[in-house]
């Protein structure tokens, strides 16, 4: 806030008006940056802080969009932990939430700054890969299984967990025209890959 002179004193009604514009000011920023988180937090999942499910879906409708409007492949990953309940179970759920961070963490090195990495529901992922054929994407998907395969994530009390998944791709427009296609053509190739071991 700014208050010009023109060569008086201020009064103290002058104080006074500017005191009010300034509470006011300060009360409409913070609502505001308020509004703002709340957004935020609408679209990442409170666990892992990657994105969620309704960020994921209004994320496929508009890369599909500009794959269409360009002309650009686009492919979908679909990722779910194998046996992960055992984690839980064995360890805990605190445990299994702390694996499920560790993973996001090296999920998103995995991918490139543009793609978009989201918690679809308990352990599945998915990851959007822009501009991506279906030969790359598996190639994608393949670095990623043996990346987590071979990783050793390590939990607090001293707990070392291996994990490994299974992963289905999709790719528009070949293996849908649509997101519930897409994603449900990446879901069935997942279970396809778990079926096969």
């Amino acid at each position: 806030v700014v208050i010009l002179d023109d060569g008086r004193d201020y009064t103290p009604a002058d104080v006074e008006r500017a005191d009010i514009v300034a509470r006011h000011g300060i009360s409409a920023l913070a609502n505001a940056g308020t509004y703002a988180t709340a957004k935020d937090r609408a679209f990442v999942d409170d666990v892992t802080t990657a994105y969620n499910a309704r960020y994921l879906l209004e994320t496929v409708e508009n890369e599909i969009q500009r794959a269409d409007r360009y002309g650009h492949p686009l492919s979908i990953l679909f990722l779910d932990l194998d046996h992960f309940k055992k984690v839980n179970d064995s360890h805990g759920h605190l445990a299994g939430s702390e694996a499920l961070r560790a993973l996001c963490r090296l999920l998103e090195r995995c991918v490139r700054n543009v793609d978009t990495l989201a918690r679809y529901g308990g352990d599945e992922f998915t990851i959007v890969l822009v501009d991506t054929d279906h030969e790359a994407a598996l190639q994608v998907a393949e670095r990623i299984r043996q990346t987590v395969e071979r990783q050793s994530f390590e939990l607090e009390a001293g707990l070392s967990l291996f994990l490994t998944l299974c992963i289905g791709v999709s790719t528009y427009p070949q293996d849908g025209t649509c997101r519930d296609d897409l994603l449900e053509a990446a879901d069935q190739a997942m279970y396809r890959a778990k079926a096969a071991g």
